[in-house]
């Protein structure tokens, strides 16, 4: 459950099936379940507190698990889930996640009883056949991924951790379909804040027309940064000119404006 945001909206849960059997099981997948002591499926977690083994039709799965859902979202957490990025390096097949945990103003915990972790689901796999009461062959929220657990180190309200992992991409994996998050639990199982990640914020430069070279007269050499992360942003852009030869000058040009050092 995700603290912090109003409720109904789709980011207020996260949802991630991990199969322990069948086309979508893997280690990890296998780990979580013994984790949480999972049985038959479907067998449901609610924040690895609450468990509903069984499921029946879509509307009345529905109704059955809201008041759980709602109850755990009024109850809220300890922790507030900030500032968290990934960020793709498709050379080397990984992917840098990093977050911050903050414990909730007021809170205290003990932090010996708690770790930090993430995990990478992959949506709009498929065709598969199939689901066997709806005939559904796309497959979403499927586990692929859990990364180390580091022990939580804080302990006292607005105190925050950094958890960063290096997570390697399945050649298997759509890199186009993965969302990646991470989670405050118990070594019990019991989940206390989750929260997805956004892909981090990335700029490309390219000299679009060479290197300078030794000549009379006035050059122009342009240098394009291209803004590349998947989602809304700021970004600044800095000269540093300290190794300019004397008489060179650059400048940062944006539509019809000019920037001496910073944008």
């Amino acid at each position: 459950m995700v603290r912090e945001l109003d409720y109904p909206s789709t980011d207020d849960v996260i949802i991630i099936d991990w199969h322990h059997a069948g086309y979508f099981d893997n280690p990890d997948a296998s780990a979580r379940a013994a984790q949480l002591g999972a049985s038959s499926a479907p067998d449901t977690y609610f924040d690895a507190i609450d468990n509903q083994v069984g499921a029946g039709d879509s509307i009345g799965t529905y109704n059955s698990y809201m008041p759980t859902i709602n109850s755990h979202v009024a109850n809220g957490s300890k922790f507030i889930f900030r500032d968290a990025l990934y960020d793709f390096d498709l050379d080397a097949g990984t992917v840098d996640l990093t977050f911050t945990i903050e414990i909730a103003p007021g809170e205290t915990t003990v932090a010996s009883a708690r770790f930090l972790q993430s995990f990478a689901f992959e949506d709009n796999i498929g065709p598969l056949c199939c689901e066997p009461a709806t005939g559904n062959k796309i497959w979403n929220h499927i586990g692929r991924d859990l990364g180390q657990q580091d022990q939580l180190l804080v302990q006292n309200s607005g105190e925050t951790q950094v958890y960063n992992t290096t997570i390697t991409l399945d050649p298997a994996w759509n890199v186009e379909e993965l969302s990646f998050g991470g989670f405050v639990s118990r070594w019990t199982g019991r989940v206390n804040q989750a929260g997805m990640a956004k892909e981090a914020h990335r700029v490309a430069v390219d000299h679009t027309n060479g290197t300078a070279a030794h000549s009379t007269g006035m050059h122009e050499y342009d240098a394009v940064a291209t803004y590349l992360g998947a989602t809304t942003g700021d970004v600044t852009v800095t000269l540093d000119k300290s190794g300019l030869p004397a008489g060179w000058d650059a400048e940062i040009v944006v539509g019809a404006s000019t920037f001496p050092t910073s944008t």
